[in-house]
């Protein structure tokens, strides 16, 4: 993609993982606190919108995309939320 927009890769800052920099997605950093850091543990937040969130030892899509699944804050984690 850089080379092809003609990017130069020292424009870019270095990629890291979210916990290597203390960083997260809001519903990422929700689950730390609530303590949903292994597969079998869910949480359901109702606000503006309501998320239920589980998490998953590994990246498993919806073939009918009813569920969002997404990296977790929890290195070699991920999640799914709908």
């Amino acid at each position: 993609m850089l080379d092809a927009l003609e990017i130069p890769r020292e424009w870019l800052p270095p990629v890291h993982e979210s916990t290597e920099i203390a960083g997260a997605g809001d519903q990422q950093a929700a689950a730390l606190g609530v303590g949903v850091v292994e597969e079998g543990l869910v949480s359901v937040v109702l606000g503006t919108s309501g998320v239920v969130f589980a998490a998953l030892p590994e990246y498993a899509h919806d073939a009918q995309a009813r569920v969002h699944a997404f990296c977790h804050a929890v290195p070699g984690m991920w999640r799914r939320w709908a």
